[in-house]
């Protein structure tokens, strides 16, 4: 397992496929990823209004990355393939509380209603189990929140 850095310069400002990777990472392995904020680095706590008036727009958005994430040779998003990744139930709301709420309860809800877990046990395995994860916190008041459990949890599990 290796251990990887992608710094934050440079930064882009379009969600775009043809975007080369700057870091290629395989399971296990820990990335830190440098980010600047929105303004790509020009609002400070001490800018004045003048100042914030003359930003360059065009840096605005600013995005680190992307990054890719591999798995047996080839490209895997999480939560895909064989047997391995995660069960992931998302959940959006105008506050982050509300949001990681519905996601748990939506989680708890597939383990009861699927699979026959009893509610008690979906709320204990949820408890040590469950990874809960901003997943979009730019659209305010809109917050986005991601549940995931582990397949490895139940391997013999699916969906459809």
């Amino acid at each position: 397992m290796a251990e990887h850095t992608l710094r934050a310069e440079p930064t882009h400002s379009v969600w775009n496929r043809a975007l080369a990777p700057r870091l290629r990472s395989a399971p296990g392995d820990t990335a830190h990823l440098e980010c600047v904020d929105s303004s790509g680095a020009q609002v400070h706590p001490a800018i004045t209004s003048p100042e914030y008036l003359k930003i360059d727009r065009n840096r605005i958005h600013a995005l680190t990355g992307p990054m890719i994430k591999t798995a047996a040779g080839r490209t895997e998003p999480p939560g895909h393939g064989t047997g391995a990744g995660e069960w992931i139930l998302v959940e959006s709301s105008t506050g982050a509380t509300a949001a990681a709420r519905a996601a748990s309860s939506r989680i708890i809800d597939l383990l009861v209603e699927k699979w026959g877990i009893s509610k008690a046990q979906a709320y204990l395995l949820c408890s040590v189990a469950m990874n809960l994860r901003f997943s979009q916190v730019v659209n305010e008041p809109i917050f986005t929140v991601s549940a995931a459990i582990s397949r490895q949890i139940f391997p013999d599990r699916k969906l459809f």
